[in-house]
Parts: C-alpha cells; sequence; structure tokens
C-alpha cells in the first residue's frame, strides 16, 4: 500500500490494492500451514447446512468494511480536508473504545460456542452482555468528557473542535461491540438471516 500510494500516487486505489495484494499473498501461506484441515475431500452432505449459515452473514461483513474503508473517502470529497483531520483526529480516541472491542472478537467467539448447554450459554450470555454493557458505557463516558481537555492540552486550536466528534464516534463503536455480542445468539440457534436484516 506505501509503495502504490507513495511511489505511484495511486491515492486510495493504491491504499485498497496494496490491501488485495497483500491479503493474496497470504492466501498460500495459509493453506500451506491448514493443509491438514483444507486438502482432505469436503462432505457434500455439510455444504448445504453451511451455505445457509455462512450466506446471510456476508452482506453484513461488507457493510463493515465499506463504512471501514470509505469513511474518510465520503468526508474529503463532501465536507473537505479540514473536516476530515478534526474527524481522523476525533477517531484516534474512538481508537481505545475500537481496541475493547477487538479483544472481545478475539476471545468471546471461541468461548460462546464452546458451551454446550442452551441453558447456560443463556446465563453465560447475559451476564457478559451485562458487565460488557456497563464497562463500555464508563469507557465511553469517560473518553468523551476527558476528549475536549486533553485534545485543547495536546494540539493546537485547529483541532479542539474535533472534541465534539468524539462521543459520536465512541458510540458508534461501542453499539458495535454489543451487537457482536448478542448477534453470537442469532449465530448459535443458525439463524444467520438476522445478521442480513441488519445489514440491510
Amino acid at each position: 500500500s506505501i509503495y502504490f500510494i507513495t511511489e505511484l500516487d495511486w491515492g486510495v486505489e493504491g491504499y485498497l490494492l496494496g490491501n488485495f495484494f497483500g491479503y493474496l499473498a497470504l492466501v498460500p501461506v495459509a493453506v500451506l500451514m491448514q493443509r491438514s484441515m483444507v486438502l482432505p475431500l469436503i462432505d457434500a452432505k455439510l455444504i448445504r447446512p453451511m451455505l445457509r449459515f455462512a450466506i446471510p452473514t456476508i452482506p453484513i461483513a461488507m457493510a463493515f468494511q465499506g463504512l471501514t474503508l470509505i469513511d474518510r473517502t465520503v468526508i474529503s470529497r463532501e465536507a473537505g480536508l479540514s473536516e476530515l483531520g478534526l474527524y481522523g483526529f476525533a477517531s484516534k480516541f474512538a481508537g481505545v473504545v475500537l481496541l475493547v472491542v477487538t479483544a472481545l472478537q478475539l476471545s468471546w467467539q471461541p468461548f460462546a460456542y464452546s458451551i454446550k448447554d442452551d441453558g447456560e450459554a443463556k446465563r453465560s450470555y447475559a451476564i457478559v452482555t451485562s458487565w460488557f454493557a456497563a464497562i463500555m458505557g464508563w469507557l465511553v463516558a469517560g473518553i468523551s468528557l476527558l476528549a475536549d481537555p486533553v485534545i485543547r492540552g495536546l494540539s493546537v486550536p485547529a483541532y479542539y473542535e474535533s472534541a465534539k466528534v468524539v462521543p459520536l464516534l465512541s458510540v458508534a463503536v461501542g453499539i458495535y461491540g454489543v451487537y457482536f455480542l448478542v448477534g453470537i445468539g442469532a449465530s448459535r440457534v443458525k439463524r444467520t438471516g438476522w445478521h442480513a436484516l441488519v445489514a440491510g
């Protein structure tokens, strides 16, 4: 991506192509490392239920990736580079919330799917969701309250207005984390069509 953007001056296209070729280069490495799991023949009886489970999750994955890639492009074209600078500065604060959500993503799914008993799963999901919502509420509130004094202490006046955007971005990331938590229930009962509905 750096080569395409800095040397070839391809801009956003260079960034997207760099990501594409980077992931493409990792495919043979991943296949080699997991060859014992990908080389055996696929059970034809599993294909239909697997597709029924997986296909509805594709729209929300595409929507999330699209929003991640397109936000800065839209802001720069519609509002200008100065507003983009404020947005980028504010997103650094929301990145603290995203760090917590990412940690949840990496640990929650293996734990959630490892619970075999449905009754125990309901109790565990409720407890984790309640604690996560409480912690996320305090985290978002704290970041929102501290954003203005921190920005004023660490930056120049041109960036002071970015503090107004921090609460919105932090809440948005927090809501995504809660969705990720509760969405596991729909996946557990194999009703992944709800994910496609959310994406719509």
